[in-house]
């Protein structure tokens, strides 16, 4: 905290490491509010101010025209003078730089000697009688001589790092002439560095000083009659050893600014108060904190008690403006703070793990750095900061960019860097005073497109993050002006990218300094993808009752990301016109006659005993498109039983499988196995994580998948319902993290792509803003792949196959094929569709089919050209499979007394008959003819129509999909005696 010039304004390139020995460290900090510093009582003060409050010491206060200008004056007012002539000018003024600058400098009423290595002050000096300016800085002098009294025009006087030595305290002479105070125009005294051991008593005499600097002497205290200086305004006493102030300070009633860093200050007087015009008070280097410790300091770092060792009265300043609390150990501002004329606050390396309440009541604050604390959230109490301009939160533990930041109106300058931010929340971009906003050394991995609507920003610092790629729309951002550049003062201005692995646009035009090609590349890029979408394909599985159904139904709910959603299955309204297809194969001839309806004796009443059921189904499919041209085809696999079945069925290398965790009950478990501990502890999840759990809520899952293809991808994902939730949202973030990583244990070596990386935090279904986060590392992970095609394209390649009118549900490879081969694409596409349709024409048939699984048009099984294409998925596992052999509700359908199909049916004339029928499925997963009919039986009474043939058919089919084998005993066109098909996925296990 030593540190004073580092504020002039926030920098926005790399953070240096706090060390007090490197010189970045070292210079003092110029006020951000120039007025602070401002003495009205002439121009001379002014700059006198300037000089002291700017630099540490005086020894820079005066400086003409360097010797370069002054050898440019001479060479234009000498065109003559030869080549020779100007070198060896240069030679001298290099060889007397130090002299140069004294002639530069010296005029008629300032005399600067500064580094000149004098011993005595030249007589010269003191004949000079409308001197103003004395400069004597570091040089040899112990003492200062008794005739500068005679310049009694002097206002200004620099004696710092002189070897002054005061021999008595009661006898100052040798060092200051007892004259001195006789100096009746003196304003300005700089005294820093001269290895005094106590100040002398003449200068409390000298009550003309506006301003006095005694820094750096190691005196241990201050006089009370520094309270001789009535005038006085700016007090400089840093290194000085203090350990207080004096009660008399209050009697110099104007003083302004009061500077003692870098002292072991334990208390204040509180008279301080009664200094009305005090503005600024700069405090900090451990002050206070030395009676702390190190366990005290412990539990403050980590917010278990509130700091109480800073002095009340430094809160109660009214008049007030600045106050730097840099590394003072502090977690709290009281409460009752009277800060009422605060506007810049510096509290930076302390403790802090929000913002504090108090802090945000300060209504004149314009200046706020809590940098380098342990911030992770941001509480609604900042809006309270209505004329906030400058932020500073770097350094600390922030993982979201909030949308807080846009409800203040005068921000400006934001400083986030060296954070944990991985999401920006989607209404940061109503913000339209942000100028500045320094974003680099986070975790983006993403550039939503929202963010672009920034286009007042003139700073954009995303420096060393984790994008791949930028958004279309950042040309939008017209206030960027340049990129990777610095301004006159090198400060970074524009748009910064360095430090990303970005692949779209190419690095050189990133990399260059001409924003307006990146421009002109995204307006080509937008063009061109404006007819193209990226495509991403997603199956969730898992357990049935972890949220998987309810979650995509909210996330398909998120009209401020999704632009249009097709929802295609029971769970949503059907935009399908759903046609009972006649035949389940439309290359075998014998199918198309007609043939006998199922038998039954008592035609039951159906609808009045039918178990009350809901929708049934084994799997959900949905597709959407987002404003920023992803199209997500998502399939969700109802229950573990679904998965089991049709997992080999569904399997697709293309896809990205999501196994979502319910994190709420398993925080529920948790807190009624640990009652009766704090909330705020850690909690040990090792009992609830065991292998048993992990294997039947994870594990097996990811064998299946990687035990039957090559390549998968898979996100492991925690949902929570935040308002059913009994532990604090960190446990939630501490249990998806130990769930994840024991997932990366397990797939070590596996062929499995982990994409868990990027869904880091829990998720909560009802926030939208959760969702909309989701839906943005969706649209990463698409682009990441690059799977882009025709926004025509599918329909064109529906049409190129002979599948826009087909309407049957199952379809050979070879009968396919042959379609593909005799069609071409008609004159009745769009126009606008030339690009697709070249695209279409070099495509083969193998591709256009993985296209079609890719968005969840088809299924293929099998190996080509032996393979089968199902044609319409859902309809045939949703309306066919999951209400006859693979009903999810079998055990209790299997009911003789309470399912009165079974009576009615004329198909079991006893009970006895049925409970054989039943074994033989509960124990061999085998369906007899009888319950094969009755189950197709309730099929036809939902209005689908199915004969004895088609029963055969659809059992030969899921015999050719392996998930059984028929077995016929005698089987002719005109008679069927004895059928039966068997499922091993249905067999108990015992």
């Amino acid at each position: 905290m030593a540190g004073n010039c580092r504020r002039v304004s926030f920098s926005q390139g790399d953070y240096p490491p706090r060390n007090r020995n490197s010189y970045a460290f070292q210079p003092k900090r110029a006020s951000l509010n120039p007025n602070i510093m401002e003495d009205t009582s002439s121009e001379t003060i002014k700059s006198d101010v300037q000089d002291i409050d700017t630099t540490d010491y005086l020894e820079h206060s005066v400086m003409g025209a360097s010797p370069k200008s002054i050898e440019s004056q001479k060479q234009s007012s000498n065109s003559k003078l030869s080549i020779q002539s100007i070198l060896k000018t240069r030679t001298a003024f290099k060889r007397n730089k130090s002299l140069l600058r004294t002639n530069e400098t010296n005029t008629s009423e300032t005399k600067n000697l500064s580094s000149h290595g004098i011993f005595l002050v030249p007589i010269e000096i003191f004949e000079i009688v409308h001197l103003r300016r004395l400069i004597l800085s570091h040089n040899h002098l112990s003492c200062v001589p008794r005739e500068i009294c005679s310049l009694v025009h002097l206002n200004y006087l620099d004696i710092s790092y002189n070897p002054l030595v005061l021999e008595d305290i009661l006898n100052d002479e040798p060092c200051f002439p007892h004259e001195f105070h006789h100096l009746t125009n003196l304003q300005t005294l700089i005294v820093a560095d001269c290895n005094l051991r106590d100040i002398p008593a003449v200068i409390w005499s000298t009550t003309s000083l506006i301003k006095l600097d005694l820094s750096g002497n190691k005196v241990g205290y201050i006089s009370g009659e520094i309270g001789n200086l009535v005038n006085l305004q700016y007090l400089r006493l840093c290194r000085m050893g203090l350990v207080t102030l004096p009660a008399e300070i209050a009697f110099c009633d104007q003083i302004k600014m009061i500077d003692i860093l870098e002292n072991p200050i334990d208390n204040l007087p509180e008279t301080l108060t009664e200094c009305r015009q005090l503005s600024q008070l700069k405090l900090n280097y451990k002050q206070f904190s030395k009676t702390l410790d190190d366990y005290i300091i412990l539990l403050i770092d980590q917010g278990k008690v509130q700091s109480q060792h800073i002095p009340s009265i430094i809160f109660e300043l009214e008049g007030l403006a600045v106050l730097d609390l840099e590394e003072t150990k502090i977690n709290s501002i009281p409460a009752e703070q009277t800060l009422f004329n605060l506007t810049e606050l510096f509290l930076s390396n302390n403790s802090f793990h929000e913002i504090p309440q108090s802090v945000c009541m300060i209504s004149q604050l314009k200046v706020l750095d809590i940098s380098m604390n342990h911030i992770r959230t941001i509480s609604k109490h900042l809006l309270g900061l209505t004329r906030l301009e400058q932020l500073n939160l770097s350094k600390n533990r922030l993982t979201s960019l909030s949308e807080l930041f846009a409800g203040l109106p005068m921000l400006k300058k934001l400083i986030v860097s060296h954070n944990q931010i991985y999401t920006i929340e989607e209404k940061f971009s109503q913000s339209r005073s942000l100028l500045l906003l320094d974003l680099s050394y986070n975790h983006l991995h993403y550039f939503a497109n929202e963010f672009c609507e920034l286009i007042q920003l003139q700073m954009l610092d995303i420096r060393y993050n984790q994008l791949g790629s930028l958004p279309l729309s950042i040309r939008r951002m017209t206030g960027l002006k340049s990129m990777n550049s610095f301004n006159d003062v090198s400060q970074r201005t524009g748009l910064h990218l360095v430090g990303n692995s970005i692949n779209n646009p190419p690095s050189f035009i990133w990399k260059s300094t001409d924003i307006e090609a990146l421009f002109v590349y995204m307006d080509m890029e937008e063009k061109r993808l404006s007819r193209s979408f990226y495509h991403l394909k997603l199956i969730f599985i898992g357990p049935k009752g972890v949220g998987k159904t309810t979650f995509v139904t909210e996330l398909l709910h998120n009209e401020s990301r999704i632009s249009k959603t097709r929802k295609t299955l029971a769970m949503f309204t059907s935009k399908r016109q759903l046609d009972k297809p006649q035949l389940p194969f439309t290359d075998q001839n014998y199918l198309s006659g007609t043939s006998s309806q199922i038998c039954r004796t008592y035609p039951p009443p159906l609808k009045n005993y039918r178990l009350s059921e809901t929708s049934i189904n084994m799997v959900h499919k949905s597709t959407f498109s987002t404003k920023n041209n992803l199209y997500c085809a998502i399939i969700d696999l109802a229950s573990a039983t679904s998965f089991e079945i049709l997992y080999p069925l569904m399997y697709d290398s293309n896809a990205l499988y999501i196994l979502p965790i319910n994190l709420t009950s398993l925080l529920e478990i948790l807190q009624n196995t640990h009652n009766n501990e704090s909330h705020t502890a850690s909690i040990d999840s090792t009992e609830l994580l065991s292998k048993d759990w992990l294997q039947k809520h994870i594990f097996r899952y990811l064998e299946s998948l990687s035990s039957h293809g090559k390549y998968v991808s898979v996100a492991v994902i925690g949902l929570i319902d935040d308002s059913k939730l009994v532990l604090p949202m960190f446990h939630a973030q501490t249990l998806l993290r130990e769930i994840q990583s024991r997932v990366n244990t397990f797939l070590l070596g596996a062929n499995v792509n982990h994409y868990s990386r990027f869904f880091p935090l829990p998720i909560d279904f009802k926030e939208k803003t959760m969702l909309t986060s989701f839906l943005q590392q969706l649209e990463r992970i698409a682009q990441q792949r690059n799977v882009r095609h025709h926004k025509h394209k599918q329909q064109l390649i529906k049409q190129r196959l002979g599948l826009h009118q087909q309407r049957a549900l199952v379809m050979n490879y070879e009968t396919c094929f042959r379609s593909f081969q005799e069609r071409n694409l008609t004159s009745s596409i769009a126009t606008d569709a030339n690009e697709a349709q070249e695209e279409i024409n070099q495509m083969s048939f193998d591709e256009c089919l993985n296209y079609l699984k890719l968005t969840g048009d088809i299924l293929c099984v099998g190996k080509t050209p032996h393979s089968i294409l199902i044609l319409q998925p859902d309809y045939l596992l949703n309306k066919i499979f999951a209400h006859t052999l693979f009903r999810p509700d079998l055990d209790c359908w299997l009911n003789y007394r309470k399912n009165p199909i079974f009576q009615f049916s004329g198909y079991y004339s006893s009970e006895e008959l049925f409970a054989k029928d039943r074994q033989r499925l509960r124990t061999n997963g085998e369906f007899s003819w009888r319950l094969l009919k009755i189950l197709f039986y309730e099929l036809t009474a939902n209005n689908i129509n199915v004969n004895e043939l088609s029963i055969i058919e659809y059992c030969r089919l899921m015999e050719r999909l392996q998930l059984g084998y028929l077995i016929e005993s005698s089987y002719n066109r005109r008679e069927i005696t004895t059928c039966s098909f068997v499922c091993p996925g249905l067999i108990r296990k015992t």
